[in-house]
Formats: C-alpha cells, structure tokens, sequence
C-alpha cells in the first residue's frame, strides 16, 4: 500500500520529497479477433514515488486494483 489515498485536491500532486497519482476510473475495452467488444474492465491505480533529498535514490509504489468487469475477458 502506498500513501496515494485519492483524498489531495487533484489526482496528481508533489512535493519536493514525494510525488503521488491517483485515477480511480482507468477503463479498459477488449476486443475479439472481429473487432467486436467482447469485455471491459474498471480500474483503480495509484503511484507514489518518494525522492530522496541527500541521494539520487528514490522508492516507488504502484497499485492496480479492478473494481468491476464485464463480459469475458483473457486470464
């Protein structure tokens, strides 16, 4: 888990320590081989890198999570 809780005023913001994105709606369509619309998906994300001020280290936290989906899609 990471600190990114979606709360901030905006879905990405810095500081010059930190830096968190969040996007609770990333939407995601599958196709056949036809072309037709065979499923799609509700995601969640969010990043967070946390920047060192004495290094040129830094952390990252990336989390994905799929709220809903329809129809069927690959494994």
């Amino acid at each position: 888990m990471n600190e990114c809780i979606g709360d901030e005023d905006a879905p990405w913001y810095a500081t010059r320590t930190m830096q968190c994105q969040t996007d609770p709606n990333g939407k995601y369509t599958y196709f056949d081989n036809d072309g037709k619309i065979a499923g799609t998906a509700l995601f969640a994300t969010a990043q967070q890198m946390g920047l060192s001020a004495t290094s040129l280290q830094w952390s990252e936290t990336d989390q994905l999570v799929m709220l809903k989906s329809t129809g069927d899609l690959p494994r």
